[in-house]
Order: structure tokens, then sequence, then C-alpha cells
């Protein structure tokens, strides 16, 4: 998410906002810089579409957050699963929510949510010695 100054005579418009000359504004994508008169200032500040990025290896209860690094709200995201070992089971939102999404040693489970349907997960081995990588990735508007 770089930040960019207006070096030009001009106003320009990046990302629908209007940046008056000699003015700075922070995106959340990079711009030709040729293009409409923007230098680049910073890298920063740093993005990442990765909320969450864990391998858990005991019974678990997991928030999806509610804000990226940035403290922009996240309405839509993707859960990525994948059992490295043994068998889990994964609940959303409650530990009583039926039926469960049940994985298997080297199952992979991925899934896109476009609202705010999905709080909590909860991860629970029906095998002793288990491990899933579990990754939480914004969707961009």
């Amino acid at each position: 998410m770089p930040t960019y100054k207006n070096v030009s005579s001009l106003k320009a418009t990046v990302e629908g906002k209007v940046v008056e000359p000699g003015r700075e504004i922070s995106t959340i994508v990079y711009h030709n810089e040729n293009e409409i008169g923007l230098l680049k200032t910073s890298d920063k500040p740093f993005f990442t579409p990765t909320l969450f990025s864990e391998v858990i290896e005991e019974d678990s209860e997991i928030v999806v957050p509610w804000r990226d690094n940035l403290g922009d709200r996240i309405n839509k995201f993707n859960l990525h699963f994948y059992c490295e070992k043994g068998e889990v089971e994964i609940f959303y939102n409650s530990i009583d929510n039926l039926p469960s999404l049940k994985l298997y040693e080297s199952a992979k489970w991925n899934n896109r949510y476009y609202d705010r349907r999905i709080n909590k997960i909860f991860v629970k081995g029906r095998s002793k010695r288990f491990s899933i990588w579990i990754e939480i990735e914004k969707i961009f508007n």
C-alpha cells in the first residue's frame, strides 16, 4: 500500500479521490507513476491480505478478524484448510453447529465468504494427533 505525492501542477484522481498538487495519498494498489504525475514516496504503510495463517495441533477456537492490519473492515474473506496429519472437524460459529466439516489427512478445503455469516471457527481433533494449516485471507471489493 504505497504512498504517492502529486508532483504535477494539475489535480490527479487516484482511486476516485482527488489529490491536489503537492499533496500525498496512500493507496491500496501500485500505480504507474508516469501516467498520472505521481511520485512514489514510500512503500508504507504495508498491507497484507493474510489475516490469519497458522498450523493448529490442538482443539482451538479461531476468531475471524473484523479489521485488517490497516484498520479497514473485513466483509469478504477466503478460508483455506489443509489437514497435514490426522483427522479434524471444523465447526462454524459454534461447536454445536452441525453438521461439521470433516477433513482427513491430506485433505484441502477452500471457500469464499462474501458476507459475515462466519465469526468463529472451531477445530476439534478426530484423532489423537492432528495438524491442520488454516489461513484466512481478505477479499477486496
